[in-house]
């Protein structure tokens, strides 16, 4: 091959290249115009949005079907299907679309993508609001009642309950305690074979609009990524507690050499329940303490050894009068 020959493959390549980019860059100045101009986003009146939407906690746009539309529209982009399903149990079927765009002036085949749809999503598989079942109507329509609102439960009525109310405490609401919550099945999935087909091809259509018009940049439609659940980074992340007041700081133990409590009386943790001594009977004890000639460190490893606590405070009042004898012994 000669030399004029070889430079003129490699020009006519350069060309092709900058003829390449440039309709990259025609086709990604159309898809924001139009995005600028006609398609419609979140608004006051349709906060959902109509052409495109907006995933909750980002700011990543998801690309609707009407939108979709409008794009596969500017390009001249026809689709068809290739429809297949799977028959589950119980009357349940999911279905598989494979969507194919063809340019329709050329016929070349510009993109394809599968989608696909089932009866057991939440959303198709259930009929209603979760709930507990009635002790009285028998409905699945319990649900727990806020504190404002007296707590226990009550059977909603706008589900198909009595109405009635069941306090805590009562027979009644520690039954609905151990009961799990539970959804009332769809007893005719058939019902929504033709919506999962029609959810299947939407889906199957958007993603392929997407990429085959190159709006991935500007678009989303999958849920990978939308914001990760709330607990999803917690191995990851240090727990942080709320502050605790004095009272209910636990103060380690002393060194065993100060523990110089008396040793014929065993610890013994009060419960929370308890009364505790009030400030004038604290005081009278430390006083008592000091006039016995022992430290302070003395008597915090004592009030700890009887009680768990270092502090005079957390005394409980049925065992004040037995501590106040032993902190007016006389030092040895």
């Amino acid at each position: 091959m000669s030399e004029e020959n070889v430079g003129l493959m490699q020009r006519t390549e350069e060309s092709d290249v900058r003829t390449m980019v440039a309709a990259v860059k025609n086709r990604l100045a159309a898809v924001r115009e139009l995005m600028k101009s006609e398609l419609v986003g979140p608004t006051k009146d349709h906060p959902e949005g109509r052409d495109y939407g907006v995933i909750p906690g980002t700011k990543k746009n998801v690309l609707l079907l009407p939108g979709a539309e409008k794009i596969a529209l500017m390009f001249q982009f026809s689709p068809t299907y290739e429809l297949k399903h799977a028959d589950l149990p119980g009357g349940h079927r999911e279905c598989f679309a494979i969507c194919t765009l063809t340019h329709t002036p050329t016929g070349r085949i510009i993109g394809q993508m599968s989608g696909s749809a089932s009866t057991m999503e939440s959303k198709h598989r259930y009929r209603g609001a979760s709930g507990k079942t009635c002790p009285k109507c028998g409905a699945m329509s319990c649900k727990a009642s806020k504190k404002e609102f007296g707590g226990g439960y009550y059977c909603d009525s706008k589900a198909g309950g009595c109405g009635e109310r069941f306090k805590p405490g009562t027979p009644e609401c520690l039954a609905l305690d151990e009961l799990p919550t539970t959804k009332q099945e769809n007893l005719d999935p058939a019902d929504q074979w033709n919506t999962v087909i029609k959810i299947a091809q939407k889906r199957a259509y958007t993603g392929c609009v997407k990429c085959a018009s190159a709006a991935s940049e500007l678009f989303t439609v999958d849920m990978e990524d939308s914001p990760p659940p709330e607990n999803s980074e917690k191995e990851n992340k240090p727990e942080i507690k709320p502050p605790q007041s004095k009272s209910s700081q636990t103060t380690p133990p002393p060194p065993e050499e100060k523990r110089q409590g008396n040793p014929n009386q065993p610890a013994e943790i009060p419960g929370e329940e308890e009364e505790r001594i009030t400030e004038p009977q604290s005081k009278r004890f430390y006083a008592i303490w000091a006039g016995s000639k022992r430290g302070t460190e003395e008597m915090k490893a004592y009030i700890f050894s009887r009680i768990g606590s270092p502090h005079t405070k957390d005394i409980p009042k049925r065992m004040y009068d037995e501590m106040c004898a032993y902190a007016g012994k006389k030092a040895e």
